[in-house]
């Protein structure tokens, strides 16, 4: 199975359980292939935005044959009902071609519906969660991934205002920026395609600027974190829950990957 990320961070907590048999890269993405438990994996870091995501994955597709591609990111929240780390099959999937401005954004034709028995298998992987006292008791309350639209934007959603707009012109409960454009070529090529997504950050809530800090794979740049905080010194604070909210989000994705990956018969 192939398992494509933007981020190195969504990918981390599963390259770490991995049995590692070959990394390589394609273009700029990085390539891990090994085994997680019995299954094959092939774990992909394309970087963020469409360009990246088709290029890697064109790649990809002409050297190997997955028998399916899961798709696992972090979203920005539309519905107000998800919390940081809520997980979403997304199915169906949209997009928009542009966001400037966004009362001309106009929606793609169609939109892609991910593969039917791949979103029935991920509804049903129930994910531990253990905090607090239940914690403390050993004991531990399931949770579930809910089902949704995913509305696919060319760039990132980061001011509530631009998410409250989103979400009161679309069904969609998530948005990302790799999602249709993944599952289109999946579908091209006859692969069955699903998108997880973990939420990153509420419909209430603005992001910090990243320019700077963060590069289209997700890399810190932390020699520029000084300089950065100079020129935006009233977002040390956002930063914080940013980065606690990616935590959240990145230990949903791997509880979930991995019960995902350890019974899927793909």
């Amino acid at each position: 199975m192939l398992v494509v990320a933007a981020l190195e961070l969504e990918l981390a907590g599963i390259r770490r359980t991995m049995k590692t048999a070959n990394v390589f890269r394609m273009g700029e993405a990085l390539c891990e292939a090994g085994w997680s438990g019995e299954q094959a994996c092939l774990l992909v870091h394309c970087g963020m935005g469409r360009q990246r995501a088709e290029q890697t994955l064109r790649l990809v597709l002409a050297q190997h044959q997955p028998s399916a591609i899961l798709s696992l990111g972090f979203c920005g929240a539309l519905a107000a009902t998800l919390r940081p780390g809520d997980l979403v099959v997304c199915s169906p999937l949209r997009a928009l071609h542009t966001m400037a401005p966004l009362v001309q954004a106009a929606p793609v034709d169609s939109f892609l519906r991910c593969d039917e028995a791949l979103v029935r298998q991920a509804l049903l992987v129930s994910i531990p969660q253990t905090q607090g006292l239940t914690c403390w008791l050993k004991h531990s309350q399931r949770v579930y991934p809910v089902e949704g639209e995913c509305l696919t934007l060319p760039g990132a959603a980061s001011h509530r205002r631009t998410k409250a707009w989103l979400s009161e012109h679309f069904a969609s409960v998530v948005v990302d920026m790799e999602s249709l454009w993944l599952g289109t070529l999946a579908e091209e090529a006859g692969v069955p395609f699903l998108a997880v997504r973990a939420v990153s950050d509420t419909h209430a809530e603005t992001l910090p600027p990243l320019d700077g800090l963060v590069d289209d794979f997700g890399q810190a740049e932390w020699p520029a974190l000084p300089r950065y905080l100079a020129r935006h010194p009233l977002v040390a604070g956002q930063l914080v829950r940013f980065g606690l909210h990616a935590r959240q989000a990145q230990k949903s994705l791997t509880k979930f990957a991995l019960q995902f990956l350890r019974h899927s018969e793909r």
